[in-house]
């Protein structure tokens, strides 16, 4: 969309279903050679304790933005005793990635460092 204001269409272009996760956070390398979301499910364990399953998916080898058409690989992302809830990704150097959560009652806000697979 152009920096200014007006009246567009946004149009889709591509779309991913990944069953009872919300995605939450994307972000682009500088090279523009990796594309990576974050995504995460939320459930309560033995029906009374929320419990979270959350992932980092990195795309490769698209052709221009069809970001989605890469080869993806999964990465989890940590596990804690305190359900976590995954909000943003961030390029930090050639193999690694920033994932953040943030603080919500007894759970700290957090950044992790995560390695890229491969």
């Amino acid at each position: 969309m152009p920096a200014k204001p007006g009246n567009y269409v946004a149009v889709l272009r591509d779309s991913l279903f990944l069953k009872n996760r919300v995605v939450t956070g994307a972000s682009l390398s500088p090279d523009g050679k990796t594309f990576v979301l974050t995504s995460y499910i939320i459930r309560k364990k033995w029906g009374l304790f929320p419990s979270t399953k959350a992932t980092a998916y990195f795309f490769s080898g698209f052709t221009g933005s069809a970001f989605l058409q890469g080869t993806r690989q999964a990465r989890r992302l940590p596990k804690c005793l305190i359900a976590r809830q995954f909000e943003s990704v961030s390029w930090w150097d050639g193999n690694y990635w920033l994932v953040a959560n943030e603080g919500k009652g007894p759970q700290q806000q957090a950044v992790w460092r995560i390695k890229k697979p491969g």
